[in-house]
């Protein structure tokens, strides 16, 4: 797998870049977690920092794009980014991610 960054934004209101990159070289579409660990490598960023709000590819394309952000610290995406794209990218806070479980137990 490949990944090239096309585009990168620096939003110094929100404190954190705005990533946009290509993905070639996959047989089917990549997982969040590998395509995270590799754009964190390539980057020199923290993966608890990053986060991959989406991944597209389009109906026959062995090529995907991904809009990445990342954080200058953990709070900023705890506090900017919906709790279910957090959820998504197993960033959750263990405090927060127990909470939920045994919110939905009870229910």
């Amino acid at each position: 797998m490949k990944i090239e960054v096309i585009e990168e934004k620096e939003n110094k209101l929100l404190n954190r870049k705005e990533i946009k990159a290509t993905i070639t070289g996959f047989e089917k579409t990549p997982k969040r977690e590998e395509v995270r660990s590799q754009l964190a490598a390539k980057l020199g960023a923290d993966e608890k920092k990053l986060l991959l709000d989406e991944i597209k590819q389009e109906y026959g394309k062995k090529q995907a794009t991904a809009y990445v952000k990342v954080y200058e610290n953990e709070e900023g995406l705890q506090k900017y980014e919906p709790k279910y794209k957090i959820k998504r990218n197993s960033l959750l806070k263990k405090e927060k991610q127990e909470k939920e479980e045994t919110k939905v137990k009870k229910e």
